[in-house]
């Protein structure tokens, strides 16, 4: 794995920890929002957590949820 894979692949961690160990929540961007500045794509986080989530974009750190519970006391 390159550096430039390892940083992909803290900030999927990153993403995680925010959605299951932070106050609140991952969300995309509102339908208003994207209507008013003309954007088509989902929030890039709220994109890559559900790649996470489905399955199509694993995080590729073996043991990564034992480093988020040592870490960040995050499960």
């Amino acid at each position: 794995m390159t550096r430039e894979d390892a940083d992909v692949e803290v900030d999927k961690m990153t993403v995680v920890m925010h959605e299951k160990c932070m106050p609140g929540s991952v969300h995309d961007f509102t339908p208003e929002f994207k209507t008013m500045w003309h954007v088509d794509e989902a929030e890039p986080s709220f994109a890559l957590l559900q790649g996470i989530q489905t399955g199509e974009n694993p995080i590729r750190i073996d043991g990564w949820e034992a480093l988020l519970a040592k870490y960040f006391g995050c499960e």
